[in-house]
């Protein structure tokens, strides 16, 4: 708990790259785990690093299949990543888990949906086990589409709504497990999961030159993202989401250093962080006379105690 308690004040102080650490160390502990990974899906996403957001989401969603923060994170990861119906049917299950938590995500995902299905034929997203494979094509059923997935190849065939076919042959970069793939066909779409045979981040879905390589996740898309903007869009949603418990006052921790000096600024932190939790305090004078990991410890909190020097 105390690596969870020094890792929200640094969070709150925009200070990820000090509170990452911490988060994954708190995400190896049972009682802390799932709200550790959840916050390490957020700073990744603002990293631009959404493959492991999304691993990082899937981890707390196996942990805490209920709340819905961890399905929002996995969905925001894919949105911003720009596979967007993949995304909107983790912004719909959010709603059904917490009414209205991502209305306004489900309402992007529509107009970007309505630019993008015109163009492309497929899109892709990965998380550490799988690939996904979907292909934008509208069907009457299953009968009518007939899939062939091989260790480097995926091949589709369909028959459209409108009796019309559609054919498309993707090439692998990388070889799957063609035993354990499969196919789900949905009116809108089609969508291929194909199981890794090595547990490594695909770089590109299809084949391509080593020098054309970035050492990035992954994106079907090729238009230039701007993190500026997602950035802002972030953080406008995580004041709109109305934390509760612990997160309630994680919220309002944030909310007074935000409108505090430095001097105050510098004694919440040093305060939260050297008492592990345990002591806020607004007034560095005060705080910084203290030693609260020495002659001024405060009590641990109740039914815990301090743990004992090696």
């Amino acid at each position: 708990m105390e690596s969870l308690n020094k890792a929200h004040s640094l969070f709150v102080a925009d200070m990820y790259n000090d509170a990452e650490p911490l988060y994954e160390e708190a995400s190896k502990i049972p009682e802390t785990a799932a709200e550790a990974l959840t916050s390490l899906a957020y700073i990744n996403i603002k990293q631009g690093r959404f493959g492991s957001a999304i691993a990082q989401s899937e981890q707390a969603i196996q942990i805490n299949p209920s709340n819905y923060l961890p399905y929002l994170r996995k969905a925001q990861a894919l949105f911003y990543d720009q596979h967007f119906s993949a995304a909107q049917e983790l912004f719909l299950h959010c709603n059904s888990l917490k009414p209205s938590s991502a209305s306004s995500w489900i309402q992007k995902c529509e107009s970007e949906l309505k630019h993008s299905m015109t163009k492309e034929i497929y899109t892709w997203f990965q998380s550490n086990q799988d690939v996904h494979l979907i292909f934008f094509v509208k069907t009457n059923s299953t009968e009518d589409v007939k899939l062939e997935i091989n260790s480097d190849m995926v091949n589709i065939k369909a028959k459209t709504v409108t009796g019309s076919e559609f054919l498309s042959s993707v090439k692998l970069s990388m070889n799957i497990d063609p035993v354990r793939s499969k196919f789900t066909v949905m009116p809108n779409k089609v969508e291929v999961v194909l199981k890794k045979v090595e547990i490594v981040n695909w770089h590109t879905l299809e084949p391509v030159k080593a020098q054309e390589i970035r050492p990035s996740y992954p994106s079907s898309s090729k238009k230039p993202k701007d993190w500026s903007k997602i950035d802002r869009e972030l953080e406008e949603e995580l004041k709109k989401e109305k934390p509760e418990g612990e997160a309630a006052l994680n919220e309002l921790f944030k909310q007074i250093y935000e409108n505090s000096d430095e001097d105050t600024r510098r004694a919440m932190i040093k305060s939260y962080q050297t008492s592990g939790g345990t002591v806020l305090s607004t007034d560095w004078k005060e705080v910084n006379k203290k030693d609260y990991e020495g002659k001024d410890r405060p009590d641990p909190p109740k039914g815990q105690e301090w743990a004992k020097p090696n």
